[in-house]
Order: structure tokens, then sequence, then C-alpha cells
């Protein structure tokens, strides 16, 4: 008698596990930004979300991995640089250089944080590399914004 309710168990699980995975699939197909199930040369299967046909679809891919390598470190370099400029300004005009410079330096450290935050899960996902890059970037300048207003009114707070 527990042995035909430990069959039955067996069975009813089966079919749930197969009903699960055949909606699954199909809500993979319509829900995640055209990744598809696709068989790698070994002949396993697996899921693909940045079609790769060809060697000329790996060198572009290539290209993207080395531009964003140095364009990375440059675009926040200019930042940086930008910010401190402002905070040399405010300084030079006789306006609230300090409130200003931890503004700027606390956004700065968290748009950076965000952006990198993001970029690694994302680039770990299906998704793949270049939406993560692109929502990266997003997350950071909408860091930066939210961090602007936030550290400024902590700063007027603490020394108000």
């Amino acid at each position: 008698m527990v042995h035909a309710a430990k069959l039955r168990a067996e069975a009813a699980f089966k079919e749930m596990n197969e009903i699960l995975f055949t909606r699954s699939k199909n809500y993979l197909k319509n829900n995640t930004f055209r990744v598809r199930e696709t068989t790698n040369m070994t002949g396993r299967s697996a899921w693909e979300s940045i079609p790769v046909r060809d060697t000329a679809d790996v060198q572009t891919l290539s290209r993207f991995a080395k531009m964003g390598r140095i364009a990375g470190p440059g675009f926040i370099l200019v930042d940086g640089y930008l910010r401190a400029n402002s905070v040399y300004h405010s300084w030079e005009n006789g306006e609230n250089w300090e409130r200003k410079a931890v503004v700027e330096g606390g956004a700065f450290a968290g748009g950076i944080a965000a952006g990198a935050a993001i970029g690694l899960v994302i680039a770990f996902t299906p998704v793949g590399l270049v939406v993560g890059v692109v929502a990266a970037g997003a997350v950071a300048v909408g860091a930066d914004y939210a961090l602007k207003e936030l550290l400024g009114n902590i700063y007027d707070w603490v020394t108000g």
C-alpha cells in the first residue's frame, strides 16, 4: 500500500515537472530578449543570447569588448575631471564649494558602484553583455542624479 502510494506520487511529480518544463520553455521564448535554445558543437542543448554564427560575429563582439575596455575608463576620467572642475569653479566664485565637493564626490562613487553592480549581474545572465553595458550606464546615470539630491540634503541637514 505504501509502495503504491509512492509510485502514484512519483508519477504525479513527473507529470507536474513535464507541464512546468513545457510552460517555462514557452515563457522563455517569449520573454527573454530573443534568447533561444540551440545545440552546441558537442550536441548538447544550450541557451543562446547573442547569436554567433561565424568568425565575423566573433570579431565584431571582440571589437565591442575592446572598445568598452578603453572607452569605459576614459568616460570615468572625463566625468571625474568635469566634477572636479565644477568644484574648483564653485571655490573660485565664492560659493559653498565644500557642499559641492561632497555631493559630486558621493554621486560619482555611487554612480560607479551602481553601474558596476548592475553590469556585473546582467553580464552573467542570458540577457547578455550588450544589454548589460547599456543597462549599467543607465543605472549609473540614474544613481548619480538621485545621489546628488540625497547627498545635498544630507549635507545641508548636517551642517545647518
